[in-house]
């Protein structure tokens, strides 16, 4: 994504609005897209209300009673639901296990690709379930839900409602069809909202919002969802760039490694106790607080840098004093001539 096209979609995102264009009778008319507000969303609330009281009194099945029968014909078991929570637990396990191979790229590409499975996974099984309670009471509730706000959310240039106020159910099916699909193409992914929050030109209007006091023109009650997940993951990054020991661009660039990043942080910011300096003196002997990582040729020159200026330097003395004398270095030696600079956090060889 270029930096135009992140641009544009902040515009669409800080509005709460996008044009798009259809052919509606051999001629292209133009129309204005408006996210649902919660002024909207409250109407569509007693919409949903009202249809799933008429689809009870019709004596459709609610959500529990399908599912009942579901189970009874073997079509959705609770071993199905099973299913689902077990990958969820995976995602969980692999994310933790690629934090013990930081340093090893291929094994991490491998456990990415078992975390993205897992992920498709638990999404066949979810939209197979919901498939299958499209006809229940919930179900057509959702549907005449979806249809007031799709009702409500698409103009003419003019400003009038594109469908007037007829329901959608009288108004052409290919009409309506062509209209959903356009919105659906325009929908704005997680993947796509993230690559904004991490990145400039939001960055900027971000950090300067929170000197302001202003973003989006509104209070928070207010925001679109597009909105609320906007600033939802600039937190996210903003607790990351924040860190003190931020992940690399390769991480940040990468979903589901800082997936896995953001759960070991987390994980680790809750049993972590304050460290002291890695090195200690007290006059008369030395000690050195050593982290070991295993490392594959890839990953070595990481693990290096991630070491503070007086260690490096420390292991480059050490490395000619064992040199010359062809035996191991006293470190008190080695130490004595160091300069006087205190690297940051816990030090990594």
């Amino acid at each position: 994504m270029t930096y135009e096209e992140r641009l544009a979609l902040i515009r669409r995102i800080a509005r709460g609005q996008f044009y798009f264009s259809i052919v509606h009778k051999e001629h292209s008319v133009f129309l204005l897209a408006k996210d649902p507000n919660p002024e909207l969303l409250s109407r569509a609330d007693l919409v949903w209300q009202s249809e799933y009281a008429k689809a009870v009194d019709a004596k459709l099945m609610t959500n529990e009673e399908f599912l009942e029968s579901c189970e009874a014909r073997g079509v959705w078991t609770k071993k199905n639901d099973g299913e689902i929570e077990t990958a969820q637990k995976e995602i969980s396990n692999l994310q933790e296990r690629r934090k013990s191979f930081q340093y090893r790229k291929r094994v991490q590409a491998e456990i990415d690709g078992m975390i993205v499975e897992q992920k498709k996974k638990i999404m066949e099984l979810v939209d197979f379930k919901e498939s299958l309670l499209i006809n229940t009471a919930e179900g057509v509730a959702n549907t005449k839900k979806d249809e007031f706000v799709l009702a409500n959310s698409v103009f003419v240039p003019s400003g009038k409602k594109f469908f007037g106020d007829n329901p959608l159910n009288s108004i052409d099916v290919d009409l309506v069809i062509e209209v959903k699909n356009k919105l659906m193409d325009n929908l704005l992914t997680v993947k796509q909202i993230r690559k904004i929050a991490r990145t400039n030109p939001w960055r900027v209007m971000w950090m300067s919002a929170e000197q302001c006091g202003s973003l989006f023109g509104s209070s928070a009650v207010e925001m679109t969802a597009n909105q609320l997940d906007l600033c939802y993951w600039s937190k996210v990054y903003d607790m990351a760039f924040n860190a003190l020991e931020s992940p690399s661009d390769e991480v940040l660039e990468d979903d589901n490694a800082f997936d896995a990043w953001m759960t070991n942080y987390i994980n680790e910011s809750k049993k972590q106790s304050s460290t002291d300096s890695p090195i200690k003196s007290d006059g008369k002997n030395i000690t050195i607080q050593e982290v070991f990582e295993f490392a594959d040729r890839e990953g070595a020159e990481e693990v290096y840098d991630k070491n503070s200026d007086v260690t490096k330097e420390f292991v480059t003395r050490q490395a000619r004093v064992i040199k010359e004398r062809g035996g191991k270095a006293r470190d008190i030696e080695v130490l004595a001539n160091l300069p006087q600079k205190k690297g940051k956090g816990q030090d990594e060889g």
